[in-house]
């Protein structure tokens, strides 16, 4: 993920098979000096991290998805489908996440930042807030 200037990666080792899809959410909670991260795999925890802040101020800045990017040369483009991407603005639970995360949402729901569908060849933002995208390299669904 690139986020306002800086790339964050965190690896996953699980095995993955091909076809099948997978639920996963990333839920940062920012502290005073440092960030909590818990990655959720189809609504089990599987990764938590403590780190120095990740995220600060990064409104109005560009972010990617999909694509590690730096100044060390060629970079590594995910390979995989993505669905349902959301973004919201608070830290959800454990509960709020395994609640929806078979279902489309409304894109009315109180936190929603962000929320793309990518069934097309744009990037439409349904949240309401505009956060339309743009798919670049030949992504396709």
């Amino acid at each position: 993920m690139h986020l306002g200037g800086k790339n964050y990666s965190i690896k996953d080792e699980n095995e993955r098979i091909i076809g099948e899809w997978y639920h996963i959410a990333a839920v940062v909670k920012e502290n005073q000096g440092s960030s909590e991260v818990n990655i959720y795999e189809n609504g089990v925890l599987i990764k938590e991290i403590t780190s120095a802040r990740l995220l600060g101020d990064i409104e109005g800045k560009p972010w990617t998805l999909g694509q590690e990017w730096d100044s060390k040369g060629k970079s590594d483009f995910f390979s995989g489908q993505m669905d349902e991407v959301r973004i919201w603005n608070y830290a959800r639970t454990e509960v709020e996440i395994n609640a929806d995360q078979d279902s489309r949402i409304t894109g009315k729901e109180a936190g929603l930042v962000g929320y793309w569908h990518f069934d097309g060849l744009t990037a439409k933002d349904y949240s309401g807030n505009g956060n339309n995208g743009t798919i670049y390299y030949s992504a396709t669904h």
